[in-house]
């Protein structure tokens, strides 16, 4: 099997939706199929200059079992994997992340996939339907919304794959809220749906009050933990 590109394998606290606050082995992988209009924070998943500016070394190239036994060593005591990017189920990883997704759950863990929305999950919750390991493989879509510039590449077909253990967020601007209740209309009503601050470009009381005006629709407020118990731009943490 081909090694995949992987920026780092690193312990911290998750940062976002269920598991906020816990401890995490994160996987960040090398490669994005999205530009954003707004800033990216991890441009060193897709910008090689940027990658070179931040890591003084070459990008890690691992089989899946050199990465699974990394997540072992890394968290003798943490079950909890987040795979993030970039985008980590680009179509040429899936292979990949089939191998070391199942090495993971079979030996007790949970993993999250941090995913866009603009790569195609139906497959991929097939294989994870077939293990019939219950709610151990977890997907966060990051739906884009208007203000991302990227809306027209999202998949709404991956609305319809989402379990009530997975998540959906999505990250607004003053003029989002319209696409949160789209994405909400067709999306099943047991999948939360996570609302997230594009710093700068809403008005942050809107999305509590957004969330509160609907009580029965599954909404909820997020902020990244993590850019609060570090400086924003500290990397690996």
């Amino acid at each position: 099997m081909p090694k995949l590109k992987i920026i780092n394998i690193f312990r911290s606290i998750d940062g976002e939706a269920y598991h906020a606050g816990r401890p995490t082995v994160f996987v960040r992988t090398f490669g994005c199929n999205l530009r954003c209009a707004y800033p990216c924070d991890t441009p060193e998943s897709w910008d090689m200059g940027v990658f070179n500016k931040l890591y003084n070394r070459p990008l890690f190239e691992m089989t899946p079992e050199v990465a699974v036994e990394m997540v072992r060593r890394l968290g003798p005591d943490i079950y909890h994997v987040t795979v993030t990017g970039g985008e980590p189920l680009l179509p040429e990883n899936v292979p990949w992340m089939e191998k070391f997704t199942y090495d993971l759950v079979t030996s007790g863990y949970t993993v999250d996939f941090e995913t866009n929305g603009a790569v195609p999950l139906a497959g991929i919750a097939k294989w994870r339907d077939d293990w019939a390991l219950g709610n151990r493989v977890h997907f966060i879509m990051d739906w884009k919304c208007p203000s991302s510039k990227m809306t027209a590449r999202m998949i709404p077909e991956n609305l319809d794959v989402m379990k009530s253990w997975d998540v959906v967020k999505c990250v607004v601007a003053d003029d989002d809220f319209d696409e949160v209740e789209k994405v909400r209309a067709r999306l099943n009503s047991e999948t939360p749906i996570y609302i997230s601050p594009s710093f700068g470009k809403v008005t942050m009381c809107k999305i509590p009050e957004f969330v509160m005006e609907r009580p029965k629709q599954n909404y909820c407020c997020q902020l990244q933990q993590h850019k609060y118990f570090w400086d924003p731009t500290t990397k690996d943490v």
